[in-house]
């Protein structure tokens, strides 16, 4: 066996790889979505395939796993690169386009509504269609449903928040009604986020050290097994049964580093929060804040595409209004699907918020037509393909109204992409927008949980009854989009390394 000493260095390096209430806005009637059930009657149509039958796709940690590897094939197709700087995109393609046009507004297949549970494959589907022309000639006018007024565009979108890792009970019971449930194994990941602990780096005045590197060594096996990096509140999540630790004794050390300091601290692991302490941690008034916008932009994603782009210069501009020194940096990851105009394009975190917002307004909405996206896609490009910077917080906004495909083979899960945003101390807030379905429920709330992001969702009817829909039990607060997501840049500014009360 190696002594633990002699592992330092190398770990060193490798590791360098209550809340404000929001006034609510009063009930406002649904935005524009025609809720229809398929009559039990009617068959299928022939020419819509069925879901397949999937393998499980259970989660396996690799704790020195820092970057998703993207290059090479997707399913079987290969995967093409273009750099069209000239642009501001950088562009990844795979398949050839398949010319479909309609997004899952307009004709998506859900396993189920709500969180009632999942019906068998062979049950007949709900569907959330927009009632034009078009969705009627493609359904043979066999739907029935009451069209809703659909807002002007510059409307507001009323959503809610709630936080799984404040509210961790409720979210694993939210987790426990998955269990046995049919249709899961392979449209999601089993991540089991049991017994969680807290790693805490703290200086000599007991405050938090954000941006810190921590691991965690299995003393009995001189191994690593758990990276991570510290949040603004000094903090990273630790899950022995994620890292399969064995409890008992002093067998586990916890290391912390910044700069050029390194600290360790025994741990039996049995406590749910050690702290490890380090002295030279000096930071400056400046927060360095790196923010990424990671968008579905399929077809049936014009509305709240349209929102972003009106909201991007409001929100920096409250911003901008904090009295903390901001240095500020946005980027944007977009992504469709194998066969669309692109299965990616990124554009680099950039300090010049006017040209990114023009390379912003330049976004729309096409391609998609199936259900699921390639959400996994787009958020290993947007934790492990952008240049985050060291000591800044760092966060994704996940924008999409669809899961993910997990019927790719070779593809990046979005298990795997949640625990490397963890490893850096990206923080993910998933923002389900309209027609998500329960499959999407779990994964997105999934992603934001691991990396200790929120989840968001725009509603559509009350607010009590779109969180049903989710499965949220625990609290929620209801605002329109744009105060959320300005609240959330704010509450990280703000709490990026002072203590909390």
């Amino acid at each position: 066996m190696r002594p633990i000493l002699a592992l330092i260095p190398i770990l060193a390096l490798t590791a360098c790889l209550e809340q404000d209430a929001i006034e609510a806005l009063p009930d406002t009637d649904p935005d524009g979505i025609v809720d229809i059930d398929i009559d039990p009657d009617v068959d299928p149509d022939p020419d819509v395939d069925p879901i397949p039958d999937r393998v499980s796709a259970d989660f396996q940690w690799d704790p020195i796993f820092g970057v998703i590897d993207l290059d090479g094939k997707l399913n079987g197709t290969q995967i093409t690169l273009t750099d069209a700087s000239s642009m501001g995109w950088i562009t990844r393609t795979a398949g050839s386009s398949s010319g479909m046009g309609y997004g899952r507004k307009s004709g998506r297949m859900s396993l189920g509504a709500g969180t009632g549970g999942i019906a068998p494959m062979s049950a007949p589907p709900r569907m959330e269609i927009a009632h034009t022309e078009a969705a009627d000639d493609m359904f043979g006018g066999e739907l029935e449903g009451v069209v809703h007024q659909v807002p002007p565009g510059d409307a507001p979108l009323k959503a809610a928040i709630t936080d799984d890792n404040a509210d961790y009970e409720p979210f694993l019971a939210f987790l426990d009604t998955w269990k046995d449930r049919p249709g899961v194994a392979g449209n999601a990941e089993t991540i089991d986020v049991r017994d969680r602990r807290w790693l805490k780096v703290i200086d000599d005045a007991g405050n938090p050290v954000p941006g810190a590197k921590v691991t965690v060594l299995d003393r009995t096996k001189d191994e690593l097994i758990w990276s991570g990096t510290t949040y603004g509140d000094g903090r990273a999540p630790f899950y022995p049964h994620l890292a399969d630790a064995q409890g008992g004794g002093d067998n586990l050390l916890v290391q912390a580093h910044l700069g050029g300091e390194t600290a360790a601290m025994p741990w039996d692991g049995s406590s749910d929060e050690i702290a490890v302490t380090l002295s030279e941690t000096e930071r400056g008034q400046t927060v360095k804040l790196d923010v990424v916008f990671l968008i579905d932009t399929t077809g049936s994603m014009s509305d709240e595409i349209a929102r972003i782009k009106s909201t991007l210069l409001s929100v920096t501009d409250q911003v901008n209004g904090l009295g903390t020194e901001i240095d500020l940096q946005y980027g944007a990851v977009l992504y469709r699907d194998i066969g669309d105009e692109y299965l990616t394009r990124h554009t680099p975190l950039t300090k010049d918020i006017e040209a990114f917002d023009q390379i912003i307004q330049g976004i729309s909405a096409g391609g998609g037509g199936d259900g699921p996206e390639s959400l996994n896609q787009g958020l290993s490009v947007s934790v492990s393909e952008m240049d985050w910077r060291q000591g800044a917080a760092k966060m994704v906004f996940l924008v999409a109204d669809a899961p993910p495909h997990m019927d790719y083979q070779d593809d990046a899960t979005y298990g795997r992409a949640a625990l490397t945003a963890m490893v850096h101390g990206i923080r993910i807030h998933t923002v389900a927008a309209s027609g998500l379905d329960d499959f999407g429920s779990l994964v997105f709330r999934q992603s934001a949980q691991l990396s200790r992001g929120q989840f968001i969702f725009i509603e559509y009817g009350s607010t009590a009854a779109s969180a049903a829909d989710h499965g949220v039990t625990g609290n929620v607060t209801s605002n329109n989009l744009d105060a959320i997501l300005f609240r959330q840049i704010r509450d990280e500014v703000e709490g990026w390394g002072r203590p909390t009360s």
